[in-house]
């Protein structure tokens, strides 16, 4: 038996993809399978998977989303192929999606004297993603306030930066620094939440 044929004959779950706008169906079928390696203490096990898909499947190039049949989303990351002479599968690192989350820009109204006036946010679209608390601090300036330093995992195709602000599971973020980590945007950001 062929080292091909055995890696992908669990290759069987129907996989869904997000264009942007709306789900596709059926764009290939692959094997979800644990991932072994410690990250960490929240996301072992619980948020990161890999994926098993055929050699010949090109198709997480264009997704960088997607959905079991479950409805279980995952956000699509770094990809590495299985070589035994030739590639006989590729494995993919997928990040479990908690939240639809809308990323939003502020725009300064200008005043008809010219001068600068208010702050305005503006909504840039809907994106999947995940939020992680690292630790929270409380204000030096108020009483009963908090604020909490996350980690936000987005879609390597989410445009965001230090300008932009992210809404997800009730909170707003402000984001402090983006990156690119493991094929996701990642970015650490502060939430700001009375207690």
């Amino acid at each position: 038996m062929k080292l091909a044929t055995a890696a992908n004959y669990f290759t069987r779950t129907p996989i869904a993809g997000w264009n942007g706008s709306k789900w596709v169906c059926h764009l290939t079928t692959a094997s979800l399978i644990p991932y072994d390696r410690f990250i960490s203490d929240r996301e072992f096990g619980l948020k990161r998977r890999m994926l098993l898909i055929r050699p010949e499947d090109t198709t997480f190039d264009d997704y960088s989303v997607i959905r079991f049949p479950n409805n279980e989303i995952y956000m699509v990351g770094m990809h590495d192929s299985d070589m035994q002479m030739d590639e006989y599968s590729r494995t993919l690192l997928i990040h479990r999606a908690q939240y639809q989350v809308e990323m939003f820009q502020f725009n300064t109204v200008t005043k008809a004297s010219g001068m600068p006036g208010n702050m305005t946010r503006a909504s840039l679209g809907l994106y999947w993603g995940d939020a992680e608390r690292v630790r929270s601090s409380k204000s030096k300036e108020f009483d009963h306030v908090s604020f909490t330093q996350s980690t936000l995992t987005l879609p390597r195709d989410c445009p965001i930066d230090t300008n932009n602000e992210i809404s997800a599971g009730g909170k707003f973020y402000t984001i402090e620094e983006s990156y690119m980590a493991s094929g996701f945007r990642q970015c650490r950001a502060m939430a700001k939440r009375s207690t």
